[in-house]
């Protein structure tokens, strides 16, 4: 990224295409931070250790996928809107140019004696409705790919933080799936520490204040 502030959101989001640590499903329990933490919310299960690192990996995955679609949204709104404004004023060109032309000059060319005196200008005028011509078909052109063309609302990034609300609405999804129970709204509590050792073992950054960010997150995020 060039230079000025980075956003925080921005800042979270790992430097790779991908999330950096997908944590190892079949090493031994301890490896992975989150593994102590798995014993106790999935007691229940076969293997504790390789539910929490499965939760793990598929929420950290599907959250850095969705928060970069996030950031990038505006910016590829407002691109296309650039865009749409250029074929605008490409259209509105290709108006000016017909309007200028001179009906039925465009056949005559060919039959245009070179010996007139004014040869030249006849050409330029005979040449000047061809161009009016290619003009007007570029100008339908544009007309229907306009009308085809459907840019949404420019999206609002309502969330500041968008990596770290899709992975906790990712891990509570998964905990519910693999338990049976809703996940507890609380900024304390197993769940809680389970979020955050597990945004650590994925490698995200680790701005100031992410524990309570995702501690936050753990109580209001639907």
């Amino acid at each position: 990224m060039s230079g000025g502030r980075t956003s925080p959101a921005r800042a979270a989001l790992p430097a790779t295409s991908s999330v950096r640590n997908a944590l190892e499903l079949e090493v031994p329990p301890g490896r992975h931070e989150i593994d102590r933490h798995s014993a106790r919310l999935f007691a229940g299960a076969e293997d504790p250790a390789r539910v929490g690192r499965c939760i793990v990996n598929r929420a950290a995955l599907r959250a850095f996928h969705q928060a970069k679609g996030a950031l990038e949204a505006p910016a590829a709104h407002d691109e296309g809107r650039i865009i749409e404004e250029k074929l605008l004023a490409l259209r509105d060109a290709c108006g000016v140019i017909e309007r200028a032309r001179y009906e039925g000059w465009g056949a005559f060319v060919p039959l245009i004696d070179e010996e007139d005196p004014y040869a030249a200008d006849l050409k330029a005028i005979g040449y000047s409705h061809r161009v009016a011509n290619t003009a007007n078909a570029l100008h339908r052109q544009i007309d229907k790919f306009l009308n085809e063309l459907t840019l949404p609302t420019k999206p609002s990034l309502r969330n500041s933080r968008p990596l770290e609300a899709a992975f906790v609405r990712a891990i509570r999804e998964g905990f519910e799936e693999q338990t049976g129970r809703r996940a507890p709204r609380s900024r304390s509590g197993p769940l809680v520490e389970f979020v955050r050792a597990a945004w650590r073992d994925v490698g995200f950054e680790q701005p100031d204040g992410i524990d309570e960010v995702l501690a936050s997150m753990m109580e209001r995020v639907a």
